[in-house]
């Protein structure tokens, strides 16, 4: 079973998002496409002083099956995002 979870094109600091952002704020949201097994859209939001992200997900090489995970976006410490 695997599926694939596609989030290159976002990038984002918890450190400004911290400073304007209310809980229940919607930061982004990711849609399905044929880049990523979201069986529908993917929220990343604000909640408890944490950046959060609900999915979905389609799983592959299996018969069926879905199955629904919490992320949370963490910065890494020396980390850079990379244009596209």
């Amino acid at each position: 079973m695997d599926c694939t979870i596609e989030n290159d094109n976002l990038f984002m600091s918890n450190k400004s998002l911290k400073i304007s952002s209310e809980d229940g704020t919607i930061v982004a949201r990711v849609q399905p496409s044929k880049h990523n097994d979201l069986a529908k859209e993917s929220c990343i939001f604000w909640k408890s002083g944490k950046l959060l992200q609900d999915m979905t997900l389609r799983l592959k090489n299996v018969e069926c099956g879905e199955v629904d995970l919490q992320i949370e976006w963490i910065d890494l410490p020396g980390s850079t995002s990379k244009a596209h």
